[in-house]
């Protein structure tokens, strides 16, 4: 019974786990929703449900408001690429800066553009 519920171990392989996911958010850019997710499902089982170090504000599932703005933002995407591969240069590049002023990064890419939030 003396080692039944080890804090310090939990707490030091959480320590770990959000510096390998902090590593791995610097050396990529374009990481997929999904594994924010799970990272995410793993904290709030561990850190937040079991030993209650750590709150977090909005739950995990994205408000049907939420996926509409992610597709929203797909599509400016995709019409900036349109725009692009015929040479309007112009609209593409309202898109980015208009994209810019809502708070949300474009980067061109060689696999095409990505968006992040600032």
């Amino acid at each position: 019974m003396d080692d039944d519920f080890n804090t310090p171990k939990a707490v030091s392989i959480i320590y770990d786990f959000v510096r390998a996911v902090n590593s791995l958010f610097a050396k990529h850019d374009n990481i997929d929703v999904s594994f924010y997710k799970e990272v995410r499902k793993f904290l709030e089982a561990t850190a937040q449900n079991v030993l209650g170090i750590l709150k977090f504000d909005k739950p995990i599932e994205q408000t049907k408001a939420d996926n509409k703005e992610d597709e929203l933002i797909q599509l400016l995407i995709d019409i900036r690429s349109d725009a692009k591969k015929n040479k309007n240069f112009e609209l593409a590049d309202m898109i980015r800066d208009r994209l810019n002023e809502l708070g949300f990064q474009l980067t061109d890419t060689k696999s095409g553009a990505t968006v992040k939030r600032k």
